[in-house]
């Protein structure tokens, strides 16, 4: 398990595969065990995947106080520092797709071409939850109460009958789960966050991507970021929920190393 001094934090990470390097960024609560491992076998027959775990998540360090999507750029920025990694594609997804902006809009020369995954520019100007979505919000945090993780999986996944891929998908989640404490402060980040007014800045090849059906984070997200950044492509994945990769990893592989290799 590398582990990497990443300005005050130790952080957990990895490499898998060879080629052009793809940085890869997860979400709120997630480490990068999460990633799909169907989706991972199909990227890194292609690219030199760089994994990692945020700040808080996974086998990476807590710090004091409050967490700021800055704060998580500037490691992911240290990071590549500290591997040599110059220049690489950046996929992030969520919170990730946060972090992912915030890297480019501060540090343009360092990314090659950016993928955001079911993300947002902010709560200021972005969307929250859908009707639907405050819905099941309710509903589910009812039946589960205080188990977020049961919570997160209903909210997450497109099917109510979990398949091979939802099973392996929940046991992701239960893998190195992160700490109530830092649940919170990375949701302080997120709600802080606020890109809109900035977007323009992003000059590099862009792929913006959702599921139709995400109840976490609207669509509609995705078509500010599309209009708002120069040049970006849509691509929306019909019928599939926040976490649209585990639902198709084939699917979500080819539109993404269609874009890579163009």
């Amino acid at each position: 398990m590398p582990i990497a001094r990443v300005n005050d934090i130790e952080m957990n990470w990895e490499i898998r595969g060879t080629g052009s390097p793809l940085l890869m960024i997860m979400g709120w609560t997630a480490n990068k065990d999460w990633w799909p491992e169907h989706f991972l076998n199909y990227l890194e027959k292609h690219y030199m995947l760089i994994l990692l775990d945020n700040r808080g998540s996974g086998h990476s360090e807590s710090s004091r106080g409050l967490y700021y999507m800055a704060q998580f750029a500037d490691d992911v920025m240290a990071l590549m520092d500290t591997l040599n990694i110059q220049k690489a594609h950046v996929f992030g997804v969520s919170m990730g797709g946060m972090i992912a902006q915030e890297l480019t809009i501060r540090s343009p020369d360092r990314v090659e071409k950016l993928i955001l995954g079911c993300t947002t520019c902010g709560p200021k100007h972005g969307r929250t939850f859908s009707s639907l979505g405050i819905y099941c919000g309710i509903k589910y945090g009812i039946r589960y109460g205080y188990n977020l993780d049961k919570w997160l999986i209903r909210l997450l996944l497109s099917r109510s009958d979990l398949n091979n891929k939802d099973r392996e998908f929940i046991r992701c989640i239960r893998h190195a789960p992160i700490k109530r404490v830092d649940k919170w402060k990375q949701f302080w980040a997120i709600r802080k966050f606020d890109s809109y007014s900035r977007l323009e800045k992003i000059k590099c090849p862009v792929l913006v991507m959702t599921g139709t059906k995400d109840l976490l984070m609207p669509h509609k997200n995705s078509d500010i970021l599309a209009k708002k950044i120069p040049a970006a492509k849509l691509i929306k994945m019909h019928g599939l929920n926040h976490a649209f990769i585990g639902d198709d990893p084939e699917g979500v592989f080819i539109v993404i190393h269609d874009f890579l290799k163009a």
